[in-house]
């Protein structure tokens, strides 16, 4: 893989994240996720278990999030 590709398209679309309607922050409760894709969180929690998403296990072993890149990531292959 070409690097320089990389970087000029990742500074190219930086801002679209933003653009997308996505929040700028490190990480997402389910709940939040399931408002960024329109879905109910349930939905949220099957795409965790079918491994669309991969979630962070916060500290306690009960709650999950989801990383800014994965919604990204999830975001990008569903409105392609």
């Amino acid at each position: 893989m070409d690097m320089r590709k990389v970087k000029k398209w990742n500074e190219m679309n930086a801002d679209l994240p933003q653009l997308m309607g996505i929040p700028d922050q490190p990480l997402f409760t389910l709940k939040e996720t399931a408002k960024i894709f329109k879905v109910h969180v349930r939905t949220i929690e099957r795409w965790i278990e079918e491994e669309r998403f991969a979630a962070i296990v916060l500290p306690g072993g009960k709650s999950l999030r989801i990383a800014h890149q994965e919604i990204i990531k999830v975001f990008s292959q569903t409105t392609t």
